[in-house]
């Protein structure tokens, strides 16, 4: 068994795997191995029998066989190596014809075993004409042989000798349709079955890319109506097209109609060249920072963004980087807000203050003068001496009096101080 594997090894080793060669080239390089054992046999065989110019002519086209070979299994270039075999064995089925007895040798069974073999390894728009030169052939020497018997030889053997020539002709042919039928019958199944299993796979990838079309139909759908229903202005920018993804409410927030959305508003330069000049050096910076930081999964900014009317919108930009499996971003999901609302809130807010603040540090300096004064007032009293104990105690109210009001203007210059910032009032 285990030298029956080995063989086995070799027979694939030589006439080539599945994955190398197609079927018409294997069977072709089986064929120029049996045909090379079939001639080393006869150049034995008819060199023992007598027949010198068959042994000779066998160990030619022997040479010329394993030539084919090399050049069909090991270079392979077998385009023009069928057109050499066929000229080959028709040169060697004439010879054979004429120096061994005509149609009373083996010739007209390697004839016919030669046209099957033309149909198993020749293109299909070949097998037609090669059958038909192969028939001619034939035809030819049949004639020749029968208009002029005297041109070809007839050996001086024994009969026996005649009998295991034709004998192994004949077990040659066998040999050569059993495995090209068997072989080939093999490789149809095989072939079949691999047609069958890809025809699966086709069907079962049909099947997997209309479940994922109808999937993303639903996931389309439903990001439709999110963008709908969000106050933001969803983008997805593409990095290796430079192509940006609008979503409908850019049209409706910035005031862009829909088709310079669709046309014009598709790429990165348009949508710098509309962040105020002040604010895009600041803003495309922090982005391709974001973009070569590895681990720098989110970026946000605010900024004053250009619209349709000629007007500036205060916005909140957001986004969302993808990257592949080299951490390089391919992708970046994000939603654009208008703060302007907020930012002119924020104004008043500060604004407000401002003018607290100025009123608090008048109130503050009109109260702290009388108080200080008071307060002075106090101390020269102080210096005396109070003998009577009611102004003692009057004394000691208005000065306890005094500083509370004082601590209370401190702590409202304080605060005022402290609110300057919306975050503060926040």
């Amino acid at each position: 068994m285990k030298l029956f594997h080995l063989f086995y090894e070799l027979w694939l080793k030589l006439i080539g795997k599945r994955e190398e060669f197609p079927l018409e080239f294997r069977i072709y390089h089986a064929v120029l191995i049996i045909t090379a054992l079939n001639l080393s046999y006869n150049i034995w065989f008819k060199y023992y029998v007598g027949l010198t110019e068959g042994s000779l002519l066998a160990a030619i086209f022997l040479l010329v066989n394993i030539y084919l070979f090399y050049i069909a299994r090991f270079s392979r270039h077998a385009g023009n190596n069928v057109l050499l075999f066929t000229v080959a064995g028709n040169c060697l089925l004439i010879a054979n014809f004429f120096i061994n007895s005509g149609i009373n040798g083996p010739s007209l069974v390697y004839a016919a075993t030669f046209a099957l073999l033309l149909i198993a390894i020749s293109p299909a728009h070949k097998q037609r004409l090669l059958v038909i030169v192969n028939f001619a052939v034939v035809a030819a020497l049949l004639y020749m042989q029968y208009a002029h018997s005297g041109f070809f030889i007839v050996p001086l053997i024994s009969l026996r000798a005649r009998y295991v020539d034709i004998g192994i002709g004949y077990l040659f042919a066998i040999g050569i349709i059993y495995f090209a039928m068997r072989y080939a019958r093999k490789n149809y199944n095989l072939e079949k079955s691999s047609a069958e299993e890809k025809a699966r796979s086709i069907v079962e990838q049909q099947q997997f890319i209309i479940d994922q079309n109808t999937e993303l139909e639903i996931l389309n759908e439903r990001f439709g109506y999110v963008t709908k229903a969000t106050f933001d202005a969803i983008w997805d920018w593409d990095m290796a097209t430079n192509e940006l993804y609008l979503g409908e409410n850019y049209e409706t927030i910035f005031g862009y109609p829909d088709d310079a959305t669709r046309e014009k508003s598709q790429n990165y330069s348009l949508w710098q060249s509309r962040v105020h000049p002040d604010d895009t050096k600041r803003v495309v910076k922090t982005l391709r920072d974001a973009i070569k930081t590895p681990t720098k999964q989110f970026w946000q900014e605010q900024y004053r963004y250009l619209k349709a009317d000629g007007t500036y919108a205060y916005v909140m930009d957001r986004g969302y980087m993808i990257r592949n499996a080299d951490q390089k971003v391919v992708r970046i999901v994000g939603a654009l807000q208008d703060i302007t609302s907020f930012k002119e809130q924020e104004f008043r807010i500060i604004q407000q203050n401002e003018s607290l603040k100025k009123i608090a540090d008048i109130n503050s300096h009109e109260l702290r003068r009388p108080v200080s004064t008071i307060l002075g007032l106090l101390q020269l009293i102080e210096n005396e001496d109070v003998k009577n104990e009611l102004h003692s105690q009057l004394f000691e109210y208005i000065k306890i009096t005094t500083l509370e009001l004082d601590d209370i203007i401190k702590k409202v210059a304080d605060n005022t101080d402290a609110s300057k910032t919306p975050q503060a009032l926040l």
